[in-house]
């Protein structure tokens, strides 16, 4: 991580010595009004398409627009999670100003995320209680959680299995760089 002014900087890199399978990203929940719902908040991405997931919420490998999808963030959309979650991966356009902008327009908050990714994961959480990792029961459960979002840019999920994908393949003494910028208005 890397801090520059009102920007939090994440930069993911990989070198193998061997073709390596990768899609880094970061794994961050946001709820810019300090806890409760996310009914406040309003999410915009400029995506041109959203991949089809099968009931298991696997990519069919399939893209359609993110209207079909019942995920258009074209415009500013309210994030109601009473009205229904959101799991799903958006395709980003090459050319964007950003890959998402989270708002909280009463408190006069916002969120910008950009990056070199292909698309951007969303994901909403109800809330509540999560339970201890069954790796480490030690943790405990963590309890009263605000509802929030979890937005991770990175190349569409699935890709090695999927021929018309972006693909994942980290040729033998590449470097892999996945660059996120978190930028913040508060």
């Amino acid at each position: 991580f890397n801090e520059t002014g009102d920007t939090l900087e994440l930069d993911l890199s990989l070198s193998s010595n061997r073709d390596t399978l990768v899609n880094m990203t970061h794994h961050p929940y946001w709820n810019l009004a300090g806890g409760g719902l996310l009914s406040a908040h309003r999410l915009r991405i400029p995506a041109c398409g959203a991949l089809t997931l099968d009931a298991e919420k696997i990519p069919t490998g399939e893209v359609n627009t993110p209207a079909k999808a019942g995920m258009n963030f074209s415009r500013a959309k309210t994030l109601d999670v009473a009205k229904g979650r959101y799991d799903g991966f958006l395709v980003l356009p090459e050319q964007r100003d950003f890959d998402a902008v989270l708002t909280v327009p009463d408190m006069g908050r916002r969120l910008a995320v950009s990056s070199n990714q292909a698309g951007v994961q969303v994901f909403t959480h109800p809330g509540g209680t999560l339970p201890a990792p069954k790796a480490a029961p030690d943790i405990g459960v963590v309890e009263n959680l605000p509802e929030a979002v979890c937005l991770e840019p990175q190349v569409h999920p699935d890709a090695p299995n999927h021929e018309g994908f972006p693909s994942i393949l980290l040729p033998a003494r590449q470097t892999y760089e996945n660059r996120i910028h978190y930028q913040l208005e508060w």
